[in-house]
């Protein structure tokens, strides 16, 4: 038995997972998530506030870390807010010299092979299926088929499209019509690889998705299914209410009220894309795609 630990430093979220891995199969020991807000002054440097959260985090998952023996490796990667942050150097050696934490940023390819590699280990069907995972500064896609036949890191993360078309609350009609457009644009090149294709699934990870399967969760790792009618009706609800309306709003959690809408906007313009026979939740993403790696 071998422990790992993996830390996933998004946009909005900071992750920590350590697992016991055995074999093909491994064991959650501990699994917590930090709000940080890297990008809450935008994606292209990290603010004074949001960098003293982002190591102040890192230095609480170092405390954490600390209270585990024998673990093996610590991989912390980087995603879309430190790929395209001006001081993502300066971050990375402080953190470094602060807490002794590694930090790797990968590209947005690399980060989209990891989500694949994470939803593969509970999806398992040898059909087509699209796998979105939609984070604070991009949203990857992976289209695959027994194998990953494309993957594309997108740049129309929920902080991304709330500081371009949030600004007023509710969101509003015409801003909402603005943001399909941009995101038809934007989307082009997916809305082409899902053309030829009659029969597929989408797989939703982590962020937004889970607001939706939320109620359907377990302690049971796996695929939860969800309607296009109950993302819809969310989205419908959530649109026309207020920032404070959503905070009281009991199916959204206060973390996820302030971007719901654009994340929501998101899926269901994705939903408009293709005919999709299900729609699933995967609870693994990147983190469990890192540790597939270590598996027998």
């Amino acid at each position: 038995m071998s422990k790992r630990a993996v830390i996933d430093l998004g946009t909005n979220t900071f992750h920590l997972l350590i697992v016991a891995i055995e074999q093909s199969d491994f064991k959650v020991l501990y699994k917590e998530r930090k709000y940080v807000y890297l990008g809450e002054s935008g994606v292209h440097k990290i603010s004074a506030q949001a960098y003293a959260r982002g190591i102040a985090a890192l230095t609480y998952f170092k405390e954490i870390l600390s209270g585990f023996d024998d673990i093996e490796s610590i991989d912390a990667f980087g995603t879309s807010a430190l790929r395209n942050a001006s001081n993502n150097d300066e971050f990375v050696k402080d953190v470094f010299a602060q807490t002794g934490i590694t930090i790797q940023i990968i590209s947005g390819d690399q980060e989209a092979q990891y989500i694949a590699n994470g939803v593969g280990l509970l999806y398992t069907k040898p059909k087509h299926h699209l796998v979105m995972d939609i984070g604070g500064g991009s949203v990857e896609f992976i289209l695959g088929k027994n194998d990953v036949i494309w993957k594309k890191s997108f740049k129309i993360g929920i902080s991304v499209l709330h500081d371009l078309f949030h600004n007023q609350e509710p969101i509003g009609d015409a801003i909402l019509s603005e943001l399909y457009t941009y995101l038809s644009e934007e989307l082009t090149e997916l809305k082409t690889q899902l053309e030829p294709i009659s029969s597929i699934d989408l797989i939703g990870a982590a962020g937004t998705f889970e607001v939706l399967a939320r109620q359907l969760k377990t302690t049971e790792p796996k695929l939860y299914t969800i309607t296009t009618d109950e993302i819809i009706a969310l989205f419908e609800a959530t649109r026309v209410m207020n920032f404070e309306e959503r905070l009281a709003y009991k199916l959204i959690p206060d973390t996820r009220a302030k971007y719901i809408v654009v994340g929501l906007a998101i899926i269901v313009h994705v939903l408009g894309l293709a005919s999709f026979d299900e729609v699933l939740v995967s609870p693994y993403a990147l983190k469990e795609g890192v540790i597939a790696k270590y598996l027998a």
